[in-house]
């Protein structure tokens, strides 16, 4: 610009029309990918994998966004988050999502991951299954209503014919990376955390004993439900339909880079590569297989009547488990898109 105006003092009102006319064109442009939106995930949680990967390949500017990534501290500052409208979306479970609508709030929920955890415990207590947890110390993330937490109770009771609840001493740990820390001290014989947790004993020695999933299927649920999902309330989805629905498409994008084709063949594991520090996994090519296999198992196959019966399944089960006979609020999934 500068030797352009070096050599042209004076330009032509032509020239000058062109220019503004470029300009209004270029700040209405502007205007229009400035649509922000501000998304509140777990500091370190695997929603900032994803939220790497739309930043880095511009998946948000490619749906006239401006996405903002917000660092939520724990689990439960996503309700805050929310309703002091810090955020427009964050990730949760369907199941607080539902239990917040049957309150009378109207915050919906389009899943992200089916992936959830299980429980892992140290080689060197002799806990080979879940009957010998009896008597032990078994370390769960989260409080009493953690929906985990009461799926295993319903499982053991089923399974091997006792309250897990009764039959161990039980110690509920806020945040999944004090869990761990608690198991590797030695305060804890085994834990029930999150998958991307669990994975990181595994890698260390730690034995599987049984994954939500499987729990699940015992408990007759046939399909894996998504767990997780991207929440935000129903009436700003409705009031800004081009905004909700451009950020779900640039998160679908992410996950088809993330997912690949099952063989390695595609550039997806690049991106495996570049996340390889922020996972926590550099230079340490078993723990970061293990987590990119994980991750990948979780990306839903659809969302449709299957995923929302087979979640109505789940609720209606843990329902039982608390002795409420509730069902799934109406409105919990939001009709506004389906993959």
């Amino acid at each position: 610009m500068d030797s352009v105006c070096g050599k042209f003092r004076r330009p032509a009102f032509g020239m000058i029309a062109v220019a503004v006319v470029g300009f209004i064109t270029l700040t209405s442009i502007s205007a229009v990918a400035a649509d922000k939106v501000r998304v509140g995930v777990l500091s370190y949680g695997t929603g900032q994998w994803e939220m790497d990967v739309i930043k880095t390949n511009k998946l948000a500017e490619a749906e006239g966004l401006d996405l903002e990534i917000v660092g939520l501290g724990r689990k439960l500052t996503h309700a805050i988050a929310l309703e002091n409208k810090s955020v427009e979306i964050v990730m949760t479970d369907y199941l607080w999502v539902s239990e917040q609508r049957a309150a009378g709030a109207d915050f919906t929920f389009v899943p992200h991951s089916k992936v959830a955890g299980g429980i892992v415990a140290r080689p060197d207590r002799g806990i080979n299954t879940l009957a010998d947890l009896k008597g032990k110390t078994l370390g769960i993330v989260g409080g009493p209503s953690e929906d985990n937490w009461l799926v295993l109770r319903a499982y053991t009771k089923k399974a091997l014919g006792f309250d897990i609840a009764e039959e161990a001493t039980v110690k509920f740990v806020g945040a999944p990376p004090l869990l761990n820390a608690a198991v590797e001290k030695g305060d804890l014989d085994a834990v029930m955390n999150f998958w991307h947790y669990n994975a990181r004993l595994r890698a260390k020695g730690y034995k599987d004993l049984v994954a939500i999933e499987d729990m699940l299927s015992t408990l007759g649920v046939k399909h894996v439900p998504p767990i997780l999902g991207w929440v935000f309330s129903e009436a700003w989805a409705n009031e800004n339909p081009q905004i909700a629905t451009g950020f779900l498409r640039a998160s679908l994008a992410a996950k088809k880079k993330l997912k690949g084709d099952g063989f390695g063949r595609t550039s997806s594991n690049a991106e495996w590569d570049r996340l390889a520090g922020k996972m926590k996994a550099e230079g340490d090519a078993g723990l970061h297989t293990a987590l990119r296999d994980a991750y990948r198992a979780g990306i839903p196959d659809g969302y449709g009547d299957r995923e929302i019966t087979a979640a109505e399944e789940v609720f209606a089960m843990l329902s039982r488990e608390t002795g409420e006979a509730r069902t799934i609020a109406p409105g919990t999934f939001w009709a506004g898109f389906r993959f």
